[in-house]
């Protein structure tokens, strides 16, 4: 059950941290030798706080976290060396060859401003400020169903007719 926990404990760190894999590989060498960093584990067990978040901070703000985590990633590539190789197969673009796409992106922006404007680049003529919604709709809304509006919209929605 302990190693259940554990799990979901790392899984939920994982999901907070990119680097928790990194860091938790130099906490073995870090957190093992010092007893303080033990005693403040077992009460992250005892009170209900995530342990791997906890081991997690620890570790980052121990001292000699900067020389241990080097150590940490060269076992870690030595465990996924597939990894490693995907990253150096990758290829990286030359700045040149950025300029020239930027240079054809501004292109078509240009070519897009300069092409006729049709009906439906313009607005509609909904009076209410959510697309599709009328002064009077807006009106009968309850209150659950205007909160489902996203809220950047409801704010205009405020802006324009007071709250």
């Amino acid at each position: 059950m302990l190693k259940q926990y554990n799990a979901m404990c790392e899984q939920v760190a994982k999901t907070q941290y990119d680097d928790y894999d990194e860091v938790i590989e130099a906490a073995n060498d870090i957190l093992l030798n010092n007893p303080a960093y033990k005693q403040q584990l077992l009460n992250a067990y005892q009170t209900g706080d995530n342990p791997a978040i906890i081991a997690y901070h620890l570790t980052k703000s121990d001292p000699s976290f900067d020389k241990a985590v080097g150590l940490a990633r060269a076992r870690l590539e030595a465990r996924n060396p597939k990894k490693k190789e995907a990253a150096k197969e990758e290829p990286k673009k030359e700045p040149e060859a950025k300029k020239d796409e930027a240079k054809e992106k501004e292109k078509k922006i240009e070519e897009n401003s300069n092409k006729a404007k049709t009906s439906g680049s313009f607005g509609g003529g909904e009076t209410g400020g959510e697309p599709g919604l009328t002064l009077e709709e807006l009106r009968s809304m309850s209150d659950d169903e205007f909160r489902k509006i996203p809220k950047a919209k409801r704010d205009k929605i405020l802006m324009k007719y007071g709250a």
